[in-house]
């Protein structure tokens, strides 16, 4: 709740942003929210729920993301081609508060405990250890190990290349004599 709170804050606040100061903090207040209601924080919920078959929930909730990455660079273009980016801001601010609040506060829980409930028992006849029957590792033997680091870095490189590039298509696209409507219809195909 306190990431969607800091997501909805930041879109509202960045559309009355009048300084460049403002727009820093707003992007700040922006990143602060994606580690609290992003994927991350989701495939955790979801690991805890869906215990047998996790690989396909998180893959469905995955598709979340890419839904949103297709639809709101159109509906951000078009509201700049009208001359209403902040306006744009602001409804999207208000899906947001509308969709995800009440869902946070009626249906999502951390864990099935929360409510008395157990998690998605695993199919019979599976093969191999269920999740959870392995001891968890703590922090400090996951920062030991290479293959985490491996993975860590490699995802942080293309995460990098990936923002970057999404970060500047907007101003190539511009300089390059698109319109912000057809900008953004461009900029869903990379989400």
């Amino acid at each position: 709740l306190i990431g969607v709170g800091a997501l909805i804050a930041a879109l509202v606040g960045l559309s009355f942003a009048q300084s460049d100061t403002a727009f820093v903090l707003m992007g700040v207040l922006l990143g602060i929210s994606g580690p609290l209601c992003g994927p991350m924080a989701g495939s955790a919920v979801i690991s805890r729920w869906l215990t047998a078959t996790p690989g396909r929930a998180l893959g469905i909730a995955a598709l979340g993301t890419s839904v949103g990455g297709f639809v709101v660079p159109r509906g951000l273009g078009l509201a700049i081609e009208a001359g209403a980016w902040r306006d744009g801001l602001r409804g999207l601010a208000v899906v947001v508060a509308v969709v995800a609040i009440p869902l946070l506060l009626l249906r999502f829980w951390d864990s099935p405990e929360d409510r008395g409930l157990t998690a998605e028992p695993a199919p019979t006849g599976a093969a191999g250890p269920a999740m959870g029957d392995e001891p968890a590792l703590s922090s400090r033997e996951i920062l030991k190990r290479l293959d985490f680091w491996l993975f860590t870095t490699g995802l942080s490189l293309f995460l990098a290349c990936y923002m970057g590039t999404v970060a500047n298509l907007g101003k190539y696209f511009s300089d390059a004599g698109l319109t912000a409507a057809d900008a953004g219809s461009l900029m869903s195909y990379v989400a």
